[in-house]
């Protein structure tokens, strides 16, 4: 689990990664991998309603529809847990296109909330 501000850096750059290119795909799978399930869920809600993904996507919609399809293991991670209480509270709470001029509060919020 994230537990310190390399982690929540590393979530960062994850996010970086779709957002701005610069970053291999394997480079970003290599990164997003070695998270929770539940953090790589809200990080793919976060870019999939930031970014909406489509065949005609570019940037970082087209970023994010090449790891999905190159990595189905994360693909499956998009999935919404079922009874999960965070996603509750989150959906209670807030609306993801709050965070989309800050997703450094974003990555705070939740890593904060996992961690509890």
């Amino acid at each position: 689990m994230m537990t310190d501000m390399t982690d929540k850096a590393e979530v960062n750059r994850f996010l970086k990664a779709i957002e701005e290119g610069g970053l291999p795909e394997e480079e970003a799978y290599n990164i997003v991998v070695k998270f929770d399930p539940l953090l790589t869920h809200f990080l793919l809600r976060y870019l999939k309603e930031k970014h909406p993904v489509t065949e005609s996507s570019t940037g970082p919609g087209e970023r994010l529809l090449d790891l999905l399809r190159v990595y189905p293991d994360i693909s499956r991670l998009a999935a919404p847990p079922g009874g999960e209480p965070m996603l509750e509270w989150f959906d209670d709470s807030y609306s993801m296109k709050t965070f989309f001029r800050d997703p450094d509060r974003f990555v705070d919020l939740i890593v904060d909330k996992m961690d509890g």
